[in-house]
């Protein structure tokens, strides 16, 4: 499964890149349309466009933040569960999400596919295509996805160490706990 772990994490580091690139392009947007409004000459558009930026900006965030598991968690309850329950419930909440998430990929990728070739969608002022954008989201929910599963492997791989009394490693080699 190491395979999987490389593939899924390459891509998930593009993704990134592309979000912190998006996130520049947003950032230098915004900052024309604010001095060109002021001066008198507001950028047509910049509304839109932030709009749709935002959309590649959470999209391709998604896994990234999936992989460094830094998505906001309460632990309130689960923390004072035994370690064994709480790999369990790690598996169960990892799985729901590859589920939910390769949904979304799968509905996406259909509407994409069989709707958009017949019937194009824009948006109002510029008339920018939503295609593009509709494939960003089926890509960072199969990306996320792809992530949630690695999370499921991982679950399961420390579960069964955790079992055996063996040390606990991720996919990098590092030494953990659960």
């Amino acid at each position: 499964m190491k395979w999987l772990h490389q593939i899924t994490n390459t891509f998930t580091l593009l993704a990134k890149w592309i979000s912190l690139a998006t996130l520049i392009a947003m950032t230098l947007l915004i900052t024309v349309a604010v001095i060109s409004r002021a001066i008198g000459h507001p950028v047509i558009g910049d509304v839109e466009i932030s709009q749709l930026l935002m959309v590649a900006l959470i999209m391709f965030g998604l896994p990234y933040t999936q992989s460094r598991d830094a998505h906001i968690s309460i632990g309130l309850i689960v923390d004072r569960l035994p370690i064994k329950i709480q790999g369990v419930l790690n598996v169960i909440s990892s799985l729901t999400l590859f589920f939910v998430c390769w949904l979304i990929t799968v509905v996406f990728v259909n509407a994409t596919v069989l709707n958009d070739s017949t019937f194009q969608k824009s948006t109002d002022l510029l008339s920018i295509p939503h295609l593009p954008f509709k494939i960003f989201i089926a890509v960072g929910f199969g990306l996320w996805g792809l992530q949630a599963l690695l999370k499921v492997i991982d679950s399961i791989v420390s579960l069964i160490n955790l079992s055996t009394k063996q040390p606990i490693s991720d996919s990098e080699g590092k030494v953990k706990c659960l």
